[in-house]
């Protein structure tokens, strides 16, 4: 990914990132491609996730080096949009790509993984709820990806003068697309 200084996301924004938009595309080797719910571990060295087990991803990516695209928010914005005129249209967005290791859990550790989701994505489960899920662990297969490196990009237009991000900023306020709203809290919060 290019990633010019002026758009490489700070790492001080990579662990938030991830928690906030932790649905990812996941590559591994011969062209498989997944799409899961991963997310840190407490000490931030490696990403989390589980699969079902009929999924060959886990035994295609075993001991694999892969990439986790984490898709943050992203708008068009039409040249229209900036106040500087001529300009040209683009697309702004904010991405995270995390390199590293695959590697394939036991019984133990999937559980553990499940319970750690449960703690990010809900506020409270039954103990039913938890029954039938341990049930279900001979389904599914947890996975760490032990992280080798990570890249953030947000083009958000810093390169731009701030009359020409205030006005875009307006634009995308006053946009009926949905993640026209997203993009503008995530500017809001990063510029």
């Amino acid at each position: 990914m290019i990633t010019p200084n002026h758009w490489r996301m700070p790492e001080s924004r990579h662990r938030r990132f991830i928690k906030d938009y932790p649905f990812a595309t996941l590559f591994g080797p011969n062209q498989v491609v997944d799409h899961l719910p991963l997310h840190l571990d407490h000490e931030g060295q490696r990403l989390i996730g589980h699969c079902a087990k009929v999924n060959a991803l886990w035994q295609t990516c075993h001991q694999a080096a892969v990439t986790a695209v984490f898709h943050g928010p992203h708008a068009y914005i039409p040249a229209h949009a900036y106040d500087t005129q001529p300009a040209v249209p683009t697309w702004n967005y904010a991405v995270l790509h995390v390199t590293g290791r695959f590697s394939a859990l036991d019984e133990q550790a999937t559980w553990s993984i499940i319970q750690s989701m449960h703690a990010q994505f809900e506020s409270n489960i039954s103990q039913e709820e938890e029954q039938f899920q341990k049930n279900m662990l001979n389904g599914i297969v947890g996975f760490e990806i032990a992280i080798d490196a990570i890249v953030g990009k947000e083009k958000l237009g810093q390169h731009r003068k701030a009359v020409d991000q205030q006005a875009v900023l307006s634009h995308l306020k006053n946009s009926k697309a949905t993640q026209a709203k997203d993009l503008v809290e995530y500017m809001d919060r990063t510029l």
